[in-house]
C-alpha cells in the first residue's frame, strides 16, 4: 500500500463515525450470556470458600450477579470462615473478624459446618461480655501492648444478645452442664508444669495439655494468664504447637505473645558468653529453623494490625524488664543476628529496626546497640 493511499484511507476513517449498536437493540440470539452465571450455585458458593483473603471477597463479588449473591449469603461467610481456619479456631476468628454477625442462625451454620465450642473460650466468653473494661479480668502479666489487650473486650462486646445465648445453650450442652466460669482455670492448669518441674510432673501434664487440645479444643487465645517461657516451653512439643499454630496467624494478642516467645528464646542463647551463631548445638539449629518455617508462613492477621507493628510493640516492651547495662552491644549484636538468620519475617526486619531507632522508641542503650549493629550490616553490604 502506498503512502497516498494511507491518506486517502485516513481521511476516509476520520469522517466516518462507527456506531456500535445498543444492547436492547440485540436480539437474544446476538446476546451472548455469561458462562459464568451457569455455573451451579453448589459450584460457586464452593469457589468462595477457597479464596485466600477478604480482599479477593470484595473482587469475587464484582464479577457478576450470581457471585454477588453468593457472596453476601451466610451460609457463604460461615463456610469460607470454616474453610480458612478448620473447626477448631472458626468461632473464635467469626468473633474477632465479624461479632456483629454473629446471630444464632450464623452460628448455627457454623457449627453444622463442624465448628466447636472450645471450653475455655466458652469462659472468656462469659467473662467478658456485657462488662465494662474496668471489671473484665485481670491479666497477671503486663502485655507488650494496650490496644492488643483490650482488641478480644472490645468485639466481643459487639456480639448480638442471641449469638451469645446461642454459644452458652450449645457450650452447655457440649459440656454437660459441667462448665466452671469463676475462673480461667483451662489455661492455668494447661502450661502449670511445662517449666518448672521436669521428668514424669513435664510428661504427664504434657499428656493432659494434648488430652485438653484435642477433647476440649484448647488454644492460648484470648486469654493470657501466664507467663510467656509457658508459650516458649510449649515449642519442645512440636505436634501440640503446630497444631494450635494457625492461632498466631490471624490473632494480633497472639502474634505478639509468639514474638514475645521467640525474643526470649534467642536472648536467652545470645546471653550465652559461649555462644556463636556459627557454633549453635544441632539440636539448636533445628529448633531455630523449625519456628523459622513457621513464622515464615503468610500472616493475615485481623483488623489493622501488621506483623512488623506488632514486632516494634513487642521488641520495645521486651527489654523494659531489664535494667540499663544487662544486655550489653555483644548481645544484642547475637540476638539480632540469630533472628536474621533463622525467622524469615513477612517484612524487612532491617527496616523495622531503623524506624524504631530513628523515632526514638527503645531505651537509649538498647537504640545504640541496635543502631551499631544496622552499621555493621551496611559495612558488610558495601563489601558485598
Amino acid at each position: 500500500m502506498t503512502l497516498l493511499s494511507l491518506k486517502t484511507s485516513f481521511r476516509f476513517f476520520s469522517h466516518t463515525s462507527v456506531v456500535a449498536p445498543k444492547y436492547s437493540q440485540l436480539t437474544k440470539k446476538q446476546a451472548k450470556p455469561c458462562l459464568l452465571q451457569k455455573l451451579p450455585n453448589e459450584v460457586i458458593a464452593c469457589i468462595y470458600y477457597h479464596l485466600e483473603t477478604p480482599e479477593c471477597k470484595a473482587e469475587f463479588a464484582r464479577i457478576c450477579k450470581s457471585f454477588y449473591q453468593t457472596s453476601v449469603q451466610l451460609r457463604s461467610k460461615a463456610g469460607w470462615i470454616f474453610t480458612r481456619v478448620g473447626p477448631r479456631f472458626a468461632i473464635y476468628y467469626a468473633l474477632l473478624s465479624c461479632p456483629e454477625h454473629c446471630t444464632s442462625s450464623f452460628l448455627d451454620i457454623l457449627l453444622h459446618f463442624g465448628a466447636v465450642i472450645p471450653y475455655h473460650l466458652l469462659q472468656s466468653v462469659v467473662l467478658e461480655y456485657g462488662k465494662p473494661k474496668q471489671q473484665q479480668y485481670q491479666h497477671q502479666r503486663r502485655r507488650s501492648s494496650q490496644i492488643l489487650d483490650d482488641y478480644f473486650h472490645e468485639q466481643i462486646q459487639k456480639l448480638p444478645f442471641e449469638g451469645f445465648v446461642k454459644l452458652l445453650y450449645e457450650g452447655n450442652r457440649r459440656y454437660k452442664g459441667q462448665i466452671n466460669i469463676q475462673q480461667l482455670s483451662v489455661q492455668q492448669q494447661a502450661f502449670s508444669c511445662l517449666h518448672h518441674q521436669k521428668g514424669s510432673s513435664t510428661i504427664n501434664n504434657c499428656h493432659e495439655l494434648e488430652r485438653m487440645i484435642h477433647q476440649q479444643w484448647f488454644f492460648p487465645a484470648p486469654h493470657y494468664c501466664t507467663q510467656h517461657y509457658s508459650l516458649r516451653s510449649l515449642t519442645k512439643y512440636r505436634s501440640i504447637f503446630e497444631t494450635i499454630f494457625p492461632l498466631f496467624e490471624f490473632d494480633p494478642s497472639a502474634r505478639a505473645q509468639l514474638w514475645e516467645a521467640i525474643l526470649s528464646l534467642f536472648f536467652d542463647e545470645a546471653f550465652k558468653s559461649n555462644s556463636d551463631t556459627a557454633t549453635l548445638t544441632k539440636q539448636h539449629q533445628e529448633l531455630f529453623g523449625w519456628i523459622g518455617n513457621l513464622m515464615n508462613k503468610r500472616v493475615m492477621l485481623l483488623s489493622s494490625f501488621k506483623d512488623e507493628h506488632i514486632f516494634c510493640e513487642v521488641f520495645i516492651q521486651f527489654f523494659t524488664k531489664y535494667p540499663v547495662g544487662y544486655c550489653q552491644e555483644k548481645t544484642m549484636k547475637k540476638l539480632l543476628l540469630l533472628l536474621k538468620q533463622y525467622v524469615q519475617t513477612t517484612f524487612s526486619l532491617e527496616m523495622t529496626l531503623e524506624e524504631i531507632v530513628e523515632r526514638q522508641l527503645c531505651r537509649p542503650d538498647i537504640s545504640q546497640f541496635v543502631s551499631l549493629f544496622l552499621d555493621e550490616e551496611r559495612k558488610k553490604l558495601r563489601r558485598h
